[in-house]
């Protein structure tokens, strides 16, 4: 491999997991839920006739132990540490078949890095502007809001997203 990606890659996993060690509590996922989600995945693959390779199986175990909002360089890294032959082009591949057979979603949250989740039920994003921090929340209220807004100005709400992009406490502390 290239030494100037294999260093980027490197700085850039250093980077995600010092955020990910921070958020341990918010972003590890628990057993029950990875297998969940697996079982979703795995079902729905099957439903659609699309073939379960160990390279995939691979890839989807280490996304969902992961967690929350993962990146392919994550994943990349993760895959070397097991010592497994997987090409980043191999889980881009993947990623881009979960995301237009529904199973999964791309997000950016303003720091160039696309990241993947699988898709569930509603949530929306706060997101620290100086740390990447990403908390992930619902509140009924909003979702109300939006739909009044809609119904206001004759829109036939479809989807949204919405993010809120401020300062986490950790960050305001330091300030």
């Amino acid at each position: 491999m290239n030494k100037n990606l294999d260093l980027f890659l490197k700085k850039d996993y250093n980077f995600m997991m010092q955020q990910k060690e921070k958020d341990n509590l918010d972003t590890e996922k628990k057993d029950e839920d990875i297998k969940k989600d697996l079982s979703y995945i795995l079902n729905s693959l099957k439903e659609k006739g699309i073939k379960l390779t160990s390279q995939r199986k691979i890839i989807l175990d280490i996304f969902l132990k992961l967690g929350g909002h993962v990146s392919v360089e994550e994943i990349f890294h993760e895959i070397r540490k097991r010592k497994k032959n997987i090409g980043l082009a191999t889980i881009y591949r993947t990623f881009n078949l979960l995301k237009n057979i529904g199973l999964v979603s791309q997000r950016e949250f303003g720091d160039g890095i696309s990241r993947f989740e699988v898709v569930s039920s509603h949530h929306d994003h706060l997101i620290c502007q100086k740390c990447g921090k990403v908390i992930e929340f619902k509140d009924e209220r909003i979702e109300e809001i939006q739909e009044e807004v809609a119904k206001k100005f004759g829109f036939i709400l479809i989807s949204h997203r919405h993010e809120l992009i401020g300062i986490c406490p950790d960050c305001k502390k330091a300030l």
